[in-house]
């Protein structure tokens, strides 16, 4: 299975499978990587030592992965309550979150790879 993950904002991100880090990405990029068939959860962190965007709370987005197929994921930002400063971010924090994305919205980003992947989710 052939996964890209692309993102829609600006922020360096860290992205996760189940609970397992699997790369890091800048805005420019996508990440490829390879699983094996099974079910995932997914996730991405911000990257970022800004007091409110620290505050982002990770959302799991959960997806059954087979064999032959590619799946392009996108992490989405949504800013909660953080539009109304560090009080409002306490209060409903910032989310990163996983949608499924158009393969095209890829196509123009540079492809990076994770250095190692564990080897209960990636095939050898």
């Amino acid at each position: 299975m052939g996964t890209m993950f692309n993102n829609n904002h600006s922020y360096p991100a860290d992205i996760f499978v189940n609970t397992t880090q699997i790369g890091s990405i800048n805005k420019d990029n996508v990440l490829y990587f390879q699983l094996k068939p099974g079910n995932y959860d997914f996730s991405w962190a911000v990257r970022n030592t800004d007091l409110i965007v620290k505050q982002t709370v990770p959302q799991k987005t959960n997806f059954d992965i087979f064999a032959g197929q590619v799946l392009v994921l996108r992490g989405d930002y949504n800013q909660g309550g953080s539009v109304f400063g560090l009080l409002g971010a306490m209060i409903a924090p910032p989310t990163s979150v996983i949608t499924v994305a158009d393969r095209d919205e890829a196509s123009k980003k540079q492809v990076v790879t994770p250095q190692t992947c564990d080897p209960s989710l990636c095939p050898k």
